[in-house]
Formats: structure tokens, C-alpha cells, sequence
């Protein structure tokens, strides 16, 4: 065992990895985070959304001190410094499903059930930037859509 671990991080793909520098409490996310997303995607973009949250969930519980991002992300940046700052953002990536959650299974009761509008009215709503093309964001909602369907909420 040496100084770097790879932490397998599903759920923006089913792939991703983080590599935590257990000498400098430093992770190195790549695209495993998500966040609010970016202007190229309007929200966070997540193929799966239960390995995604199960994903933020294991990162929270390692001791992080500095946290570096693959590029700058809505809500978070992408570059973290100090325990607590890290623990935050972390967080932020796991409560922004739960707003897109909310805000879909509303879009749902009032009667809106095509993909292609939820995700406009999601950007529109919640996203940092309207992007060129909808395939990231429609992941997401998909996601979404077919976990309240499964469930019932």
C-alpha cells in the first residue's frame, strides 16, 4: 500500500475514480464530482444517480484537507482548501440531487412529462448556464425521472 488510493467513484460514469494523497490529505477528483455543473452541461451530470450520491457519500467520510477538482464547477470551484471548505462542498455535491429531485417530481405532478422541457425548466431554475446541448442534462433528468417512477416519489 503506498501513499496514493484510488477510490472508485461511480456515477457521473460508471469508471470514474478520485486519487487521495493520504500523505497530504489531497484528492484528486477528475470528473466525479459534480456539483451544480458547468456552462457546457447547465446542472450536474450524473449517468447514475444512486452510485453517484452513494459516491459523495464515501468521499465525506475520508479525512480531506485540500480537494482539487478536474475543472471549476458551479457551487464549488475547483480548487478547496482546509477540512471544513472540503466537507462543504462535498455536501453541496450531494444536496444539489435533492434540489433537481424536488424540482423534477414537481415538474412531474403538474403534468409535465417530456424530458426535453424538465431539463430546460431545470437549467432555467437551477443550473449555472444553458448549454449548447440538452444530452448531459437529459442524463439527469432521465436519472431522476425514472427513480420517482420506481418509487413513487
Amino acid at each position: 500500500a503506498g501513499r496514493l488510493q484510488v477510490i472508485h467513484t461511480p456515477g457521473h460514469d460508471n469508471d470514474c475514480v478520485c486519487w487521495f494523497d493520504q500523505k497530504t490529505k489531497t484528492l484528486i477528483t477528475g470528473d466525479s464530482l459534480q456539483a451544480n455543473g458547468t456552462p457546457s452541461q447547465g446542472v450536474g451530470f450524473y449517468k447514475n444517480l444512486e452510485e453517484y450520491l452513494s459516491s459523495m457519500k464515501k468521499l465525506l467520510q475520508l479525512p480531506i484537507e485540500h480537494l482539487i477538482c478536474g475543472h471549476d464547477y458551479d457551487g464549488i470551484g475547483w480548487n478547496i482548501d482546509g477540512a471544513e471548505n472540503v466537507k462543504k462542498a462535498l455536501q453541496y455535491c450531494l444536496d444539489i440531487p435533492e434540489v433537481y429531485h424536488a424540482f423534477i417530481q414537481q415538474q412531474l405532478k403538474e403534468g409535465e412529462s417530456d424530458p426535453v422541457k424538465i431539463a430546460l425548466a431545470l437549467i432555467e431554475k437551477h443550473g449555472c448556464a444553458m448549454p449548447e446541448r440538452l444530452f448531459l442534462a437529459l442524463y439527469t433528468v432521465t436519472q431522476h425521472m425514472e427513480k420517482i417512477q420506481n418509487t413513487n416519489g
